[in-house]
């Protein structure tokens, strides 16, 4: 994983990279996750939905920028963003 946690990261996005980094483990490859699965679910009800819909966006942006071991899978009926897990090899 090539992320990095910049100095000048946002604390949102440290967070959110420190637990992804903690939870890899329990990650299963090819897998197809929602955010609430990938940070698990601890961490998850910590937040509100304001939180949940911030952590979704930084979330999704850096795997957008290739950034995170995951790939956008679509949409789960009730409208969550689904991700596969793929690490690098």
């Amino acid at each position: 994983m090539n992320t990095i946690i910049d100095p000048h990261s946002t604390n949102l996005k440290s967070r959110l990279i420190n637990q992804v980094v903690k939870r890899l483990p329990f990650l299963t490859a090819g897998e197809v996750y929602t955010l609430a699965a990938i940070l698990g679910e601890q961490f998850w009800e910590e937040d509100d939905e304001d939180s949940h819909n911030a952590l979704g966006r930084v979330f999704s942006g850096l795997v957008n920028a290739g950034e995170l071991p995951f790939e956008s899978n679509g949409w789960t009926s009730n409208r969550h963003n689904e991700y596969r897990y793929k690490p690098i090899t």
